[in-house]
């Protein structure tokens, strides 16, 4: 101006910028402290399942290095069987455009062993609007998994020989008679018991009696079928359901497993102690009016047994 240069300045009161960005960067900060010690798993999918993050708890619970995650499917380390639910549930997420939870699945670990985990999932959009693909959060549960599994089997199994307890057996067993008289296919229940029971008792003790029973169940429970089902009833007395079978097929069943007990007998420290057993067969399915409630089926058995007792045991009776 006038020959003279000047400097054109102009002033822009940035302090609430500063302020922001001193927020946002505490922010991150605070995020990045809550990924990396956080007890779950954070992660990011797109839209086709493909991981684009994972937080480095991943390593922390998997032991999988986070390169060798990144770029791959989340099938590649879900359990075959329960892939179909967890891409179910992802495409509830597309189809609600909202946040689910609560699935829980199977994931392998670097040691080959499967692990429970559950997790949640929200969508996020692109520019367009479409959802491009997935947040989650994941968590493992395989502690909780095995104490509900322990309860289970502690309400279900007899706790000293392995197989169900008669409370359970009941719940199975009425539903197979249904589904035997619904069906009209056959089905057969056997009660057993262990011949001179008290005597081993009374001779060895009640851990050699306690020997005897697990003696028998292991020896039954490996020569019959994935559909039978073995309970023990209480005491020495046990029963056997043999679904899709008749009157002559069990029989010819349990003469087999007769003969099997009677050639094994119980080992009590060298000891030899013989194991034989009465049994008796009741059928499901009869014709006649006669009453096919569960009681009913398993009076009948109960008699059989009594006349193989009564007839000098170690045998099959038929009712």
């Amino acid at each position: 101006i006038d020959g003279i240069r000047h400097a054109v300045m102009s002033r822009h009161d940035i302090s609430e910028r500063k302020r922001m960005e001193i927020r946002l960067h505490r922010s991150e900060e605070k995020f990045g402290l809550l990924v990396e010690n956080s007890h779950d798993i954070i992660y990011t999918l797109n839209s086709s399942g493909v991981f684009i993050f994972v937080s480095p708890v991943w390593t922390r619970l998997l032991g999988h290095d986070i390169a060798d995650v990144i770029g791959k499917s989340f099938r590649e380390f879900i359990h075959p069987d329960d892939i179909p639910a967890c891409e179910i549930f992802l495409e509830s997420v597309i189809v609600t455009g909202e946040r689910r939870s609560g699935i829980e699945y199977r994931i392998r670990n670097k040691s080959g062993e499967w692990c429970w985990h559950t997790t949640s999932a929200e969508p996020f959009r692109d520019r367009r609007g479409k959802i491009a693909g997935f947040y989650g959060i994941a968590s493992d549960v395989s502690e909780r998994r095995k104490f509900l599994e322990d309860l289970e089997q502690q309400a279900t199994t007899d706790e000293l020989t392995g197989v169900i307890n008669r409370r359970h057996f009941i719940a199975l067993a009425a539903v197979e008679v249904r589904r035997a008289i619904r069906l009209a296919h056959p089905l057969s229940f056997a009660l057993i018991d262990i011949d001179h029971f008290k005597k081993i008792n009374d001779t060895w003790g009640h851990a050699a009696g306690d020997r005897a029973l697990v003696h028998f169940s292991r020896i039954y429970r490996k020569n019959i079928r994935d559909i039978d089902i073995l309970s023990r009833f209480g005491g020495d007395e046990f029963v056997l359901l043999l679904p899709e079978t008749d009157t002559a097929g069990a029989c010819e069943v349990l003469e087999r497993l007769r003969k099997i007990l009677v050639e094994n007998p119980l080992d009590l420290d060298g000891i030899t102690v013989p194991l034989s057993v009465s049994i008796g067969v009741a059928f499901c399915g009869t014709s006649d009016g006669t009453d096919e409630s569960l009681d009913a089926i398993l009076l009948r058995a109960d008699k059989a047994l009594y006349r193989a007792k009564e007839e000098g045991r170690n045998r099959i009776s038929v009712f």
